[in-house]
């Protein structure tokens, strides 16, 4: 349990709404690999209650509400569902500014498993992560640049085919000014 507590995405006090009796129960929740952790404190310590799989899970907030949201497991995979409503958890959370906190740990829990899975990255995602490193690289660049002009340095060029320079040379390697 410690463990779950230390690296969880997220953890707290929920309410949690059983939707068979609709009833509701005070329970401290954790996201952590892939799962919701309830537990109920039982005479001084955290005994767990119920862990929520997350996986291919679709996690949204009540539209009519502004501190509750649903997790519906196994929804991205029909033909995993359980019965009825075993299948939808109901939470609250007691300050509404820390519902989207809860559905975005919910969400990126389900697409960590979700790539692990597939032993892929989500197209987007990889976009993104390529994207940004262009950027990174020509921010290296730039900086990379800007110090040797402030150190007096020149890059090196290379001479091209017709004899002409191109800057195209080994990036990194720079010459004092007027040195050769």
């Amino acid at each position: 349990a410690d463990e779950i507590f230390d690296e969880a995405l997220i953890h707290g006090w929920l309410s949690v709404i059983d939707r068979a009796d609709q009833t509701r129960r005070e329970r401290w929740c954790a996201v952590h690999q892939y799962y919701i952790f309830e537990f109920e404190p039982l005479g001084g310590d955290m005994m767990l209650k119920r862990s929520v799989p997350l996986d291919g899970c679709i996690c949204y907030s009540v539209s009519e509400s502004v501190d509750s949201f649903v997790v519906s497991t196994f929804a991205l995979f029909s033909n995993m569902q359980l019965s009825g409503t075993q299948n939808e958890f109901i939470y609250t959370v007691d300050e509404p500014e820390m519902l989207q906190r809860w559905v975005k740990a919910v969400t990126l829990s389900t697409v960590i498993k979700t790539m692990t899975l597939l032993k892929r990255v989500p197209r987007l995602i990889q976009e993104a992560v390529e994207d940004k490193g262009k950027k990174e690289a020509k921010r290296a660049a730039r900086r990379e640049r800007r110090l040797a002009a402030q150190q007096g340095l020149v890059p090196v060029f290379s001479l091209g085919a017709d004899g002409t320079e191109s800057a195209a040379g080994v990036p990194g390697l720079w010459l004092a000014a007027g040195g050769g």
